[in-house]
């Protein structure tokens, strides 16, 4: 369970870092990207997105959990059984060990931090302008207001894409280190 928890930590890490330093860009850049930011009013997505990982959390870990002890070919059935068992008792610690650690965490402040790096890198001073007067359109605002639900549910179809393969990826590295073991012992 402790690899669990570390494992959905580092998938957290991995997903919001950003790239590039914001002191690197020029003033005129910086300027329309703080527009857009503002536009898109990040600073009430980043608490919406906490919130939606956070409603998330428990049912993605107990899935991911699940299916690796029932993919698990080295445990007979009691085995099985009681590392469920196990993963109920424990899941309500690790899921608010892990919504405490979303809590302190600056979602907001950590989308601007990584609109300037990426958005800088792959877009000039013009074509920042015109991204933002598309989010000031109708449809820019509806696009907005939909953002939040469309993450949801493309992260859900991911997850559920992903699933098979990382449970794939977990049971094989389980095998590995149960083998080794195995060696050592000898």
């Amino acid at each position: 369970m402790q690899q669990l928890k570390r494992y959905a930590l580092a998938l957290l890490a991995a997903c919001l870092l950003g790239s590039a330093q914001a002191d690197e860009i020029p003033a005129d850049k910086r300027q329309a990207i703080q527009e857009l930011i503002e536009v898109m009013n990040l600073k009430a997505l980043g608490p919406q997105m906490l919130a939606q990982i956070s409603a998330q959390s428990g049912a993605l870990m107990k899935q991911g959990a699940v299916a690796a002890i029932e993919q698990d070919k080295r445990l007979n059935p009691a085995q099985r059984q009681a590392a469920l068992s196990k993963v109920e008792q424990e899941l309500p610690e690790l899921e608010k060990a892990f919504n405490d650690s979303l809590a302190k965490f600056d979602m907001g402040g950590l989308m601007q931090e990584v609109m300037y790096g990426t958005y800088s890198k792959y877009f000039e001073t013009a074509e920042i302008q015109d991204i933002t007067a598309f989010y000031r359109s109708s449809t820019g605002q509806k696009m907005l207001a939909k953002m939040p639900q469309i993450m949801q549910e493309s992260m859900q179809i991911s997850m559920a894409r992903m699933g098979p393969v990382v449970n794939d990826m977990v049971q094989k590295t389980l095998e590995r280190q149960s083998a080794q073991q195995q060696k050592k012992k000898k």
